[in-house]
């Protein structure tokens, strides 16, 4: 019989093919997951025990999971006998920490402490690594688009769905060759013809281009997004990269009617998907752009891409332009929204053409809109790695000489607030793991050693420990995998483990706890162009009251809300407001408040004589996700309502803004006892700030 433990966050995708990959196929697996990672638990146990009759499921809850003693302790007595298998991907890094020692501690007797047993998902590359520096692709063979919905709760309705074999393109290159070209004069004569019709037949889908085509009846609206729809469906089928192709699809939660999410085209290879939408304009596609991100993340995990292909007019195609350049120079500031790319169907204007509209710079890819389109899904869908993978030999423990005393050794990978931290207030040598840019990035103005490493798997942070020896290994600011090498390293040399605790404290090897005496650098992390620019928002911010903060006018805030609130926090002791000067930010935080150890960012989408709430949800979701991966939990996320909002709110509204509210609560890692509904007026969100920043409410006027 054999065994697994898998620890769950809130993306059940890396559990699944954890377990999918595992060879022999696990037994028993136990899922580790916190009160707010129970359901996902849940999910996995309904889908994966279908899929999977032979293997056994259970969940074991550990409370919060915010530390990793406590994690530690429950955990004690539910493991299986070794040998088993761990794979620490989801859950907080509090609870790999735990999981990771205890395997450790289970496997001294096994070769390199059990490193061939543990390891985690890397979405991206689609491998499963290994701590003992192996690798393999990770088994998606069972993998459908229907499948990866509903591993997150969602049901999908489609008008068509195609897979293998229709989706094997002909060995007749000729055949390809035409669908392609009759397709590229279709986009430039902008409509249906008898050329593509006749293309659609030869690569043997000439009965799905019948069924999806518009009716004599149709409108010229109803045309258009057809037309662009089928665009973005040949695309994909000419792509050559699908494994399964999904076209008009309803995203709905279980046992919902609500359409959360409408895709126009949807493409799988392996594990990763791409959301197509299909635009016949562009100014609806702003209010669209977060929403679609976070609603594709919502239903297929953080492997999810989306892209926006946009039918231009002769009367759109320059404001198009430099819309499609405007969001392009957001990526600057929000890196998260390099998961979307808008491609247009035009060829590009030139540069006289675009003087007088906002534009930062081109993507020079209007010559060719479907050539782009085609690239972009290649791009987005690359080959699945190798069923073999990789081997690195594992050299078991290295010579020790003895620990240097007064260090510390932590890795890069996380937040550059907890980064920051652990600089500030350290008064011990510390050396830095990972790769050297990051590094000096990451530690640029600090005195640190760095201990170089070609990246920051498991393996090659736990030799670069033993190369460095430190009497105390920090974890918490690292990635999973590199704070698995680093326990490993603590485990065999008998290093000390320290863990960064919420509001400004630390834990000791010994248990203890203590204050830290340094906050983060507030001002510079927002303020300076220069400080680690490639890791969060720098240089976007102003403090509140300074000549350079200060407000164009735009759609995107509301400003009065927003001012006043700032207004009011900057008069109370010890806190610095910061408000956003550019539009890149400030479409996702425009206001962050700061006192000592946290910060709060509130936003107030509402600008305009109409409420958007799809704009605001679109934007708070996409706030939450920005805002957690620059700050980790030093930032909590909320949205300034007005009392107008609330009056035009309706119950089913609402009852989506609940939703989003807890969502939010669980990517703030707050406590579920803290848990409760929006402040919908001034009072309640001064409450909601003091409460979390931990000071006094400023008097409202």
């Amino acid at each position: 019989m054999s065994a697994m433990i898998c620890t769950v966050g809130l993306n059940p995708t890396p559990v699944a093919l954890a377990v999918l990959t595992s060879k022999p196929r696990p037994d028993d697996v136990l899922l580790v997951c916190s009160t707010a990672s129970q359901p996902v638990a849940d999910r996995l146990i309904e889908v994966l025990g279908a899929l999977l009759p032979d293997t056994a499921f259970r969940s074991f809850p550990v409370g919060s999971g915010a530390s990793w003693r406590a994690t530690y302790a429950a955990l004690v007595g539910e493991m299986p006998e070794p040998p088993y298998l761990l794979d620490y991907t989801g859950g907080t890094t509090s609870m790999t920490m735990a999981a990771v020692k205890l395997h450790l501690e289970d496997h001294e007797s096994v070769a390199a402490g059990g490193a061939s047993l543990r390891s985690y998902i890397d979405e991206q590359s689609g491998e499963q690594v290994y701590d003992s520096g192996a690798a393999t692709g990770v088994d998606t063979a069972v993998l459908t688009i229907n499948l990866l919905a509903l591993l997150h709760c969602i049901e999908l309705s489609l008008d068509t769905m195609l897979g293998k074999p229709k989706l094997i393109l002909p060995q007749d290159k000729q055949l390809v060759e035409t669908f392609v070209d009759a397709t590229r004069s279709a986009v430039q004569k902008q409509a249906i013809t008898d050329e593509w019709e006749a293309a659609w037949c030869g690569i043997g889908l000439g009965e799905v281009f019948a069924r999806l085509r518009p009716t004599p009846e149709a409108t010229k609206s109803e045309r258009e997004g057809v037309f662009v729809e089928l665009v973005s469906l040949a695309a994909a089928i000419a792509s050559g990269c699908c494994e399964e192709i999904a076209f008009d699809v309803e995203a709905r939660e279980d046992a919902q009617d609500d359409v959360i999410s409408q895709f126009d085209v949807i493409a799988r290879s392996g594990h990763r998907v791409v959301c197509i939408e299909s635009k016949k304009g562009y100014l609806d596609t702003r209010d669209d752009l977060g929403h679609r991100m976070s609603t594709a993340l919502k239903v297929f995990g953080g492997a999810a891409r989306v892209q926006i292909h946009l039918l231009s007019t002769p009367d759109n195609q320059l404001p198009l332009t430099a819309y499609e350049q405007e969001v392009n120079s957001w990526k600057h500031a929000i890196p998260e929204l390099d998961r979307v790319h808008l491609i247009h169907t035009f060829s590009k204007p030139s540069a006289a053409d675009l003087r007088g509209h906002s534009a930062s710079r081109s993507t020079g890819r209007g010559v060719d809109p479907l050539g782009a389109m085609i690239e972009r899904l290649r791009l987005d869908l690359p080959a699945p790695s190798p069923a073999i993978g990789r081997s690195v030999p594992d050299q078991g423990v290295l010579p020790m000489t003895k620990p240097e005393f007064g260090t510390v050794m932590v890795a890069v990978g996380g937040s550059p607030i907890l980064n920051g931290l652990i600089l500030d207030n350290e008064s011990r040598t510390v050396h830095v793991a990972g790769p050297r840019q990051t590094t000096q990035r990451v530690t640029a103005g600090s005195a640190v050693e760095l201990a170089d490493t070609t990246n920051l798997s498991a393996h090659a942070v736990w030799r670069a420990a033993w190369t460095k020896q430190p009497e105390a290994v920090l974890p918490t600011s690292s990635k999973k995998s590199a704070a698995a090498g680093l326990l490993r390293y603590a485990h065999e040399s008998g290093a000390a483990i320290e863990h960064l605790l919420p509001r400004g404290e630390r834990e000791f090897g010994n248990g203890i706890t203590s204050p830290l005496s340094v906050p983060p650098r507030w001002h510079a992390l927002l303020t300076d162009p220069g400080r680690r620019r490639a890791q969060g928002p720098c240089g976007l911010y102003q403090p509140y009251g300074t000549d350079g903060a200060v407000w164009q006018p735009d759609t995107l805030i509301e400003r009065v809300v927003l001012q006043d609130l700032a207004a009011r926090w900057s008069g109370v002791d010890g806190v610095t407001v910061f408000l956003a000067t550019d539009i890149g930010v400030r479409a996702t935080a425009p206001v962050i408040v700061t006192h000592r150890f946290h910060a709060f960012a509130v936003g107030s989408p509402f600008g305009g004589n109409t409420i958007k709430w799809p704009l605001a949800r679109s934007l708070t979701a996409l706030q939450a996700t920005v805002l957690n991966a620059r700050f980790g939990p030093a930032v909590r996320t909320w949205v300034a309502l007005t009392d107008r909002a609330r009056d035009e709110c309706d119950a089913a509204q609402r009852d989506r803004w609940f939703a989003l509210w807890d969502r939010l609560h669980m990517l703030s890692g707050v406590e579920e006892g803290d848990l409760a509904g929006a402040p919908w007026t001034a009072a309640d969100l001064d409450a909601e700030i003091a409460r979390y920043l931990g000071t006094a409410p400023p008097e409202l006027a």
